[in-house]
């Protein structure tokens, strides 16, 4: 079943009803957390700074376009996971789309796909694992890369061999995972004042609970976590 939440953030509706019961799964809160205050600054002084002249520089229409650019070349990560999961009308819609949108769609800069009714999905092999029941293990807060798990982490590592980035040559490859980890932290500008009490809770919460709602069922056409709307019939984990 697709459920799509359309007024607030999947993050922040999450979080709202995670509360301290995630607590649990957090044995390495101590390490986490110290992590996550160098993420914090990082953020501070380097990625937050870049992404607000993004904001501020880029019209509208471009900045969607470069989300667009890089929602499809992640495509083949979802495609080869929509397989692995059973899913073969999901991963067909999903080839589809990223075909139509790497051709007509001039690279994936423009959105052919959505239009055609081919809707974007997105899944990654720790939600495969976690639907062949592999538990999610202690959270875990990577340097740089955020919200993670001990069963996400290596999934992660994994998911590289899918990503065309991977098989780029180095010098366009990491130009190209910096800006779009600009693009990612322009979208989440809007959300910093959703964040409700403790930064690190409420993303942890956020992210334990976006996670097990994947898992059990639940079809992300958005990254909702990052998503910078808020409006009605308006459409993935950032450490910031």
């Amino acid at each position: 079943m697709k459920v799509k939440f359309a007024v607030l953030p999947t993050a922040l509706v999450l979080a709202l009803g995670a509360g301290s019961a995630l607590a649990d799964g957090d044995p390495l809160e101590t390490f986490n957390r110290g992590v996550f205050v160098f993420n914090e600054q990082v953020d501070k002084f380097i990625a937050k700074p870049a992404a607000q002249v993004y904001e501020k520089v880029t019209p509208r229409p471009v900045s969607k376009a470069v989300t667009d650019f890089f929602q499809n070349l992640a495509a083949p990560i979802t495609i080869v996971n929509l397989y692995l999961q059973w899913r073969p009308h999901d991963a067909t819609t999903q080839l589809a789309r990223f075909m139509f949108n790497s051709t007509l769609g001039v690279g994936g800069f423009v959105d052919i796909g959505t239009p055609m009714g081919l809707p974007y999905q997105k899944t990654d092999l720790g939600i495969t694992l976690g639907k062949y029941g592999v538990a999610p293990g202690p959270y875990l807060m990577l340097p740089l890369l955020g919200p993670s798990s001990f069963r996400d982490l290596p999934a992660r590592v994994a998911d590289e061999f899918a990503d065309p980035k991977f098989y780029m040559n180095r010098d366009v490859a990491l130009p190209l995972v910096a800006f779009n980890v600009v693009d990612i932290r322009a979208r989440f500008l809007p959300l910093e004042k959703s964040i409700i009490g403790d930064r690190y809770t409420f993303i942890r919460d956020a992210y334990l609970q976006q996670r097990a709602f994947a898992v059990s069922g639940g079809i992300v056409e958005s990254d909702s976590f990052l998503d910078d709307s808020l409006e009605f019939d308006e459409q993935n984990q950032g450490s910031f």
